[in-house]
């Protein structure tokens, strides 16, 4: 078992200016969709908390796709969300896959994903699929946690996006047949106004630490920063 932490900065989160302070509350999801874990004291206006995880040993499982969600609400709305990999190896993971774009750029015109994937060296294991998620740059999901096959290595994906001046943005990792997952890759496109113009709204930003892959037996620390922009009290769909 290992420790597993993100990072979260808070704003307010009461329903208006003025009223009280009503704290944050921080939900880690199993691969089912099910609350595996939940944190309640996570103060407003608040700036690199940490919350652990020990990961248990059952927490690796050839049955499910071993993806936990760790989702970020305050009383109104879901405000950000990140992926976290368990796997009982982390030197049997396949590489993070390679993610490149075709056509489009405007609202309208469909973009293709192009997934990539190499065989871990020791294991040899082919890639079976790719795990995609696709979100405008605000953080409302094109596509949530979708299973795209790999054919000889390689999947496509075709999204459509419907706003402009601003980018999608795609995380996805590489799942080989054993089934071990990769940890995430990360790339973006920009989607232009149809007029060409680039104005964007106003947005609360959010700044969240991601760990990318927790493995059974060490300590792995993937630390990125990824910032999210929402609108102000902007209800989302919460992931499952």
């Amino acid at each position: 078992m290992l420790p597993y932490g993100n990072q979260y900065n808070t704003g307010i989160s009461g329903t208006s200016v003025g009223e009280p302070d009503k704290g944050w509350t921080l939900i880690l999801y199993d691969p089912n969709g099910n609350p595996y874990k939940t944190w309640d004291d996570i103060p407003d206006n608040a700036r690199g908390i940490t919350r652990t995880w020990t990961i248990p040993e059952d927490a690796f499982k050839r049955t499910w796709s071993n993806i936990f969600n760790a989702v970020l609400y305050n009383s109104i709305i879901d405000y950000s969300d990140t992926q976290v990999v368990t796997i009982d190896d982390k030197e049997l993971a396949p590489p993070p896959p390679s993610i490149t774009f075709s056509g489009g750029g405007h609202p309208g015109e469909p973009v293709t994903i192009i997934f990539s994937g190499t065989p871990n060296s020791v294991s040899n294991e082919p890639i079976d699929h790719f795990v995609a998620y696709v979100k405008y740059a605000n953080g409302d999901y094109i596509v949530f946690q979708q299973n795209v096959p790999a054919i000889q290595g390689t999947g496509t994906l075709t999204v459509t996006p419907t706003f402009g001046g601003t980018d999608i943005i795609v995380r996805a990792v590489a799942v080989d047949t054993y089934p071990r997952t990769s940890d995430f890759a990360e790339h973006s496109k920009h989607i232009y106004h149809p007029s060409g113009g680039n104005k964007d709204n106003t947005w609360l930003y959010i700044l969240a630490g991601v760990i990318g892959l927790g493995a059974l037996g060490g300590v792995v620390y993937y630390a990125t920063d990824n910032k999210r922009r929402y609108p102000p009290y902007k209800p989302r769909e919460q992931p499952r």
